[in-house]
């Protein structure tokens, strides 16, 4: 049994056992990306899609973290019970 690519991988491989020249490949390729759909993009590189997800989420938690960190210290209460020196009055 042959297995089959499919997906963007597929198509370079096409490409390169087509008899194109490089430059004819590589031209092909552009105009098949400037062509694609956002949707197409997304489904065609999931890796790099997840990846960029997930550290646009980390830095919108450190952001939210640092945010909600300055907002629970700048509260008199807070500074009076859990305070950073003895000396400090609120």
């Amino acid at each position: 049994m042959e297995k089959t690519m499919s997906g963007p991988t597929a198509e370079i491989y096409e490409h390169a056992y087509s008899g194109e020249s490089h430059e004819q490949a590589v031209l092909a390729d552009n105009i098949r990306e400037h062509k694609a759909t956002a949707w197409e993009i997304i489904r065609g590189h999931k890796r790099i899609v997840g990846w960029t997800f997930f550290f646009a989420l980390s830095a919108v938690g450190w952001g939210f973290d640092a945010q909600v960190n300055g907002a629970a210290i700048s509260v008199p209460s807070f500074r009076r019970d859990f305070g950073y020196g003895k000396d400090l009055s609120c």
